[in-house]
């Protein structure tokens, strides 16, 4: 039994040219998902503009303000001063299980923060600021024991701020200019 003189340029190829890991389908859908609520105000610019679709994948392919991970997943969102409009759908952004920066500001974005954002487990930067949020930031931010910069300042935010005791990294939080109670 010898080798297989089928199977020998196939070796040769994954030898040379290793596989490279991506997102997988369920992430993709839903980070075109995500993209597609911030551009509901100007459907000229919608996923697709920025690159963002189900045709092509965020790691290999050009997803304008996505950076991946050397292992393939979606690491770092950066799409501030992009004059995006719409709200934030953090149940399917927060599919992509390895985000650690999100940079949001000087956009356009209302609407509300739900507590989906406590399943960005992996944050470390939360960059919203200059806006248009309002209602109250969820208590589950409170809960991403990994986040070391909030910046929320410049927006409509009101009620109190969450309990950020279990985030024992947080090195900057910027919230003012908002209406928060004391």
């Amino acid at each position: 039994m010898g080798l297989n003189l089928f199977l020998v340029p196939f070796i040769v190829i994954f030898l040379f040219f290793p596989m490279t890991y991506s997102e997988d389908g369920v992430v993709k859908q839903a980070l075109v998902r995500f993209m597609d609520q911030l551009a509901v105000g100007n459907p000229q610019r919608n996923a697709w503009y920025w690159g963002w679709n189900l045709a092509s994948d965020p790691c290999t392919s050009i997803w304008q303000g996505v950076t991946c991970s050397d292992e393939g997943y979606v690491k770092v969102i950066v799409l501030h001063e992009s004059s995006l409009s719409g709200t934030i759908d953090f149940a399917s952004l927060c599919k992509a299980k390895s985000l650690q920066i999100l940079s949001l500001n000087r956009n356009s974005l209302h609407g509300f923060i739900s507590k989906d954002i406590g399943a960005c487990k992996s944050l470390t930067h939360l960059y919203l600021s200059e806006n248009n949020f309002s209602g109250d930031l969820p208590s589950s931010l409170g809960g991403l024991e990994n986040l070391h910069w909030l910046h929320v300042a410049n927006n409509k935010f009101t009620g109190e701020l969450p309990n950020m005791v279990h985030v024992p990294g947080l090195i900057s939080l910027l919230a003012e200019n908002n209406k928060f109670s004391v």
